[in-house]
């Protein structure tokens, strides 16, 4: 480091005498070991001062800053004024942020600064943005020519922690120390004693994915990866070769078993909602809580591995239903009679006879909001082992591909009545929210195809005035939270259909807004539903 010549007059800041700042895409790591004043900020900057991107900041303001693409969208709030490492990692196109060795932010923004001398201090906007006196401490600024890799990122961390906070590492041979794995983002592990294997739980980039980390007699590491996907949790040892994980995958939501090479042996439950699950110590049985196929409330539950018996514990009814069961929705491609070809999510009946017809429930939703969200969480699951086809349309965006929604439904509906297990006089719609609008339209056009539509916090409703005058009416099923008032426009909406010989049914829940978040909405919703669609 070296004064300014100024520094005295102009109250400068310290300056590096290297110019290190970062030009282009050239690679860097930082590493900046100091703490702040109470209520006073400090900073360094990387080649320039102007550039917000370049700032590492301890500000006055309650926050830690990383560098990034604008000095304001990677903070972490605290309030603390210790010391902290604070540290990035730049490859020429990505930043990851680190505090105290922990990875905070990770960012897509190019720190392309000045190439001049790193300044430290604090910076004066008024006094033109250049750094001035410190109003904190600062120990070490390291800056690497290249992006380092974790094992040599955390070879740095453990330098500095021993150097500046007094951080004792333990050697490689205690035995409370087992080995580095190497990998970033990891969020949870397994340890199995008989064979010395870890599960480890990681996530990078919303990406979720699990691996199996074995260490020879060499003291060499292997880490394989075995499944990987989205919402992946609570990965759990099951036996020597088999685990146990949750999968909150869009459309395939469930408690599976796999084997080592994270080949997926069977999927125990699709769930309304899994809260925890846990292996017993003798890896004979798995506990979990949350809803099993038909039933409404969520309950404890018990899995025998050996058998595949399935017992409630403390069901959440009281009187467990006996079609509690496995449920296996399947996805299928079907093409449309414009040529386009549409991804379906199809929960078929619990129990399903080929020799019977069921009802068909068909919707064009975003799985991730209408199914595994609020407008849908308990009664798609619930409808299907009750005795019917529900079939999801699967938009990958609320928005994207939404005008298209009636076009979907009835190129997949002409495909699905062809089966002779569908009872084509009892096909009902649903739709959520803005689609609502899209489902009206159809539902004025044909009104005498459709057994009946519900509408899920509508924003669109049907007019049946200008309808065929000889075709039927559907009978239409209205739910929605109280909090967004409707009353008013179901009870109207109500009495007009009924002038154009619809018939209408709606159900309001108190305290809820356009999303349903209770579990007593959510259960009235779906007896509601499984009112409408069986028992006439």
């Amino acid at each position: 480091m070296a004064w300014q010549p100024n520094a005295v007059t102009a109250t400068s800041g310290l300056v590096t005498s290297r110019k290190v700042g970062i030009a282009g895409n050239a690679e860097r790591t930082v590493f900046s070991v100091m703490r702040r004043e109470m209520a006073r900020p400090m900073m360094a900057g990387l080649g320039d001062t102007h550039a917000h991107g370049s700032l590492f900041a301890v500000e006055w303001s309650d926050k830690l800053y990383l560098p990034t693409g604008w000095w304001a969208d990677n903070y972490i709030d605290t309030a603390s004024t210790n010391w902290n490492v604070l540290e990035v990692v730049y490859d020429g196109v990505t930043q990851q942020g680190f505090v105290n060795g922990v990875r905070r932010g990770v960012a897509s923004a190019k720190l392309n600064t000045v190439e001049r001398g790193v300044k430290i201090g604090f910076r004066d906007a008024i006094g033109g943005g250049e750094a001035k006196a410190a109003e904190g401490d600062f120990a070490e600024l390291l800056i690497y020519d290249r992006a380092l890799s974790t094992g040599e990122r955390r070879q740095v961390e453990t330098y500095l922690g021993a150097k500046w906070f007094g951080a004792q590492s333990l050697a490689p041979q205690n035995p409370y120390v087992w080995l580095d794995p190497q990998l970033t983002g990891l969020t949870g592990f397994s340890y199995a004693r008989e064979t010395g294997r870890f599960l480890l739980s990681r996530s990078e980039n919303g990406r979720d994915s699990l691996w199996r980390l074995d260490s020879g007699m060499d003291g060499v590491t292997n880490a394989t990866q075995m499944v990987a996907g989205r919402f992946l949790r609570d990965a759990q040892w099951t036996g020597l070769r088999t685990f146990a994980y949750t999968s909150r995958e869009v459309g395939h939501a469930g408690l599976v078993l796999a084997d080592l090479d994270g080949k997926e042996h069977e999927r125990l439950f699709q769930t309304g909602e899994l809260g925890w699950f846990r292996v017993t110590p003798d890896q004979k049985q798995v506990l979990f809580w949350g809803n099993v196929s038909n039933e409404p409330a969520a309950g404890i539950w018990r899995y025998e591995l050996a058998s595949g018996q399935l017992q409630a514990v403390s069901p959440g009814s009281d009187y467990s239903s006996p079609y509690a069961q496995n449920l296996k929705p399947f996805n299928g491609s079907i093409k449309l009679p414009s040529g386009r070809s549409v991804t379906c999510t199809i929960y078929p009946p619990a129990h399903l006879d080929r020799h019977r017809k069921y009802p068909l429930v068909l919707g064009n939703t975003l799985l991730a909001v209408a199914i595994n969200g609020d407008h849908g969480r308990l009664w798609v699951p619930d409808i299907a082992t009750c005795g019917a086809f529900v079939v999801i349309i699967n938009r990958w965006s609320w928005w994207g591909g939404i005008e298209q929604w009636e076009e979907n439904v009835t190129g997949v509906y002409q495909h699905l009545i062809r089966d002779p297990c569908i009872d084509s006089r009892q096909v009902y719609l649903f739709g959520a929210s803005a689609e609502t609008q899209y489902m009206s339209q159809l539902l004025e056009k044909s009104p005498g195809r459709w057994k009946g539509a519900v509408f899920l916090n509508p924003s669109g409703l049907p007019d049946f005035s200008q309808s065929p005058m000889w075709q039927s009416r559907p009978k239409i099923l209205l739910s929605a939270g109280g909090e967004e008032h409707q009353d008013y426009l179901f009870k109207k909406f109500q009495a007009d259909a009924a002038s154009h010989g619809a018939v209408v049914d709606y159900v309001i829940h108190p305290g809820e807004n356009h999303h349903l978040v209770g579990n007593a909405a959510q259960l009235e919703r779906t007896k509601a539903i499984m009112h409408f669609i069986f028992e006439e």
